[in-house]
């Protein structure tokens, strides 16, 4: 379960990010395809996102984060996404 909030909010964190970057590529959101995931009942979606190792340079090797949206099941959700990050050095 701890690995499936892992790559819940790995991947609502990087949402945001980029809305920005979208003008060059295609949206993250077309990417996402249906998915059931360990633990949970409900169909969700699921997708990779390549990026940089070193995000300053923009070469050498690529890592791919996986990516698990689950929708608010409240009728008023709150604006804010719940993020949760696991591993890496900080």
């Amino acid at each position: 379960m701890k690995r499936i909030a892992c790559l819940l909010l790995c991947g609502l964190a990087l949402l945001p990010a980029l809305a920005g970057a979208q003008a060059k590529t295609r949206p993250i959101h077309q990417k996402l395809q249906p998915c059931k995931v360990e633990g949970l009942d409900e169909e969700v979606l699921c997708g990779t996102l390549a990026v940089w190792e070193n995000r300053a340079t923009k070469t050498g090797r690529k890592i791919d984060l996986k990516i698990v949206v689950v929708p608010a099941k409240s009728e008023n959700p709150l604006p804010d996404p719940v993020i949760y990050f696991q591993g890496g050095p900080g």
